[in-house]
């Protein structure tokens, strides 16, 4: 009796460890579960996060000036900034649902705003990466910019004036009466700035 009793107890030892051992591993895989789904979801926000900021990431609050018709021989398709070695393409963009349209391959010139050699604001602006215009931030007073145009025009034009600003300030790119070159990148923390470049026609 007693050596069956035995062999009961380690079977029955045997039988609640392998439970101990199978509710453990359930545990556990449950916990893995768990975790990878909150980490996949925490991917996916981030993920959605960054792309709703990308596309933003250059626009400005609201539209600053109003619709014009820029002319259609007058686009600007080439900006030159020499002190800062830029020299890049630029295409036509537009303000989409509040969002400002951003060229992949350039600069961007804004197609409701001037065009060069007529009167009002010019603005284009760019990506602030190293290839673009990460470096405008460094450009002083009385620096040269060169535009050209589709008919082959060169334009010329010289800073008068740098600032910094928040993205909800666009009265700095309000449709001026005289003929002004305005440049601007993202600045600053979280890219949550614009840094802006002002310039006039050479005389």
């Amino acid at each position: 009796m007693k050596k069956r009793k035995k062999h009961k107890t380690k079977h029955t030892n045997k039988a609640s460890h392998h439970w101990v051992t199978k509710k453990k591993e359930s545990i556990s895989s449950s916990l893995r579960t768990k975790v990878l789904f909150v980490i996949g979801i925490t991917c996916i926000f981030f993920f959605i996060s960054w792309k709703i900021h990308e596309a933003t990431i250059l626009s400005f609050s609201y539209h600053p000036i109003a619709p014009t018709q820029v002319n259609k021989h007058n686009h600007p398709t080439n900006i030159s900034i020499p002190s800062i070695h830029v020299n890049l393409p630029i295409f036509e963009t537009n303000i989409i649902n509040g969002i400002w349209q951003i060229a992949e391959n350039g600069a961007s010139h804004l197609t409701s705003s001037k065009g060069p050699g007529e009167q009002g604001t010019i603005i284009i602006y760019g990506h602030n990466t190293t290839n673009r215009f990460a470096t405008i931030p460094f450009m002083r007073f009385g620096e040269k910019v060169i535009l050209q145009t589709e008919d082959k025009r060169i334009y010329l034009y010289t800073v008068t004036k740098t600032l910094v600003v928040s993205s909800d300030q666009t009265e700095v790119l309000a449709n001026q009466k005289e003929e002004t070159l305005i440049l601007y990148t993202c600045y600053g923390f979280g890219d949550l700035q614009r840094f802006v470049v002002i310039a006039k026609p050479k005389q």
